[in-house]
């Protein structure tokens, strides 16, 4: 498979570093599965191929550590959801990993589902029918109170219903007390579909971001952020897809509980999701470019 080309980057001095250090290559990967890596010796690097190191840090990165591939979070402290979706087989339970530890019902026919992962073992399926996870109100999903306030949401879907208005994720209960939701939307026949990232000032009237297409039956990674400038991007599969800089960025404070798989109490899901990450205070992705797709799952510290 041929390698990645991008610009030439420059090494640490042969003294500074083991001919024999191990590192590892970001290869292209098909759509179907989350990229791979491969291991190589310091010698064996090809031109042209992206290398980082085994502790998860990119070269020239401003923005490393904390993305899947190896290695702790610095922000840590400031992610508020991280689920992996790891157990067994028909599983109706999980567990948020992040410091908040929220606790989920799972209702429905929703459950751990070991046919499909990202990551690991399983993910969790959702039939389209009534399935969704829900958790309480909590200070954690008023992501943004002001322009300046900065969050990152992250998270792996696998659609599998062509149908449209299908709920990801988010605090949107009804009209009037809506703050943020993730919408994903599949055309009848076609087999591809967009998702956007959507929130409201005023708890009715939404600024939506919408992604490029992307396809049934595939993995796919979605990353949203802002910056402290107000500026919100999405990104599908690394690729930044739009952006915008509205003029209030803050969130309406709804009331409603956070859930996983619907929002407004109806469109549910049909597809799996995995490694859901939300990061508040943090823009982790701070650039008009292309970002690193996770390898594996993201830090548990």
């Amino acid at each position: 498979m041929a390698a990645v080309s991008i610009p030439q980057i420059s090494l640490p001095r042969a003294s500074t570093i083991s001919s024999r250090a191990r590192f590892s290559i970001l290869r292209q990967a098909p759509a179907t599965s989350p990229a791979q890596f491969a291991s190589r010796t310091q010698s064996q690097f090809l031109k042209g191929e992206t290398m980082l190191l085994s502790t998860g840090s990119f070269f020239n990165n401003p923005n490393q550590g904390g993305g899947g591939g190896g290695g702790s979070d610095p922000y840590f402290a400031n992610v508020v959801l991280l689920l992996g979706f790891e157990g067994s087989d028909g599983a109706t339970s999980t567990t948020d990993e992040s410091p908040s530890a929220h606790s989920f019902t799972f209702n429905g026919n929703s459950q751990l589902d070991t046919a499909q992962a990202a990551f690991g073992v399983s993910s969790c399926l959702f039939d389209g029918t009534g399935d969704y996870l829900s958790t309480p109100d909590h200070a954690d999903w008023l992501l943004s109170s002001a322009n300046s306030d900065t969050f990152t949401i992250e998270f792996w879907i696998r659609a599998h219903g062509n149908v449209s208005n299908q709920r990801v994720m988010g605090q949107a209960p009804a009209v009037g007390n809506w703050s943020w939701d993730i919408n994903s939307s599949f055309s009848t026949g076609s087999g591809t579909g967009d998702v956007s990232f959507r929130y409201t000032s005023n708890g009715s009237t939404a600024t939506v971001l919408t992604s490029a297409s992307m396809s049934l039956d595939a993995w796919h990674y979605i990353a949203v952020s802002k910056n402290s400038a107000g500026k919100i991007r999405l990104w599908r599969d690394g690729t930044l897809d739009v952006s915008n800089t509205p003029a209030n960025s803050a969130m309406f404070n709804s009331t409603g509980a956070f859930e996983i798989g619907r929002n407004f109490a109806t469109a549910n899901l049909n597809g799996w999701m995995d490694e859901i990450r939300i990061t508040k205070g943090v823009c982790r992705y701070d650039t008009d470019e292309s970002i690193t797709v996770p390898t594996a799952a993201f830090p548990r510290s």
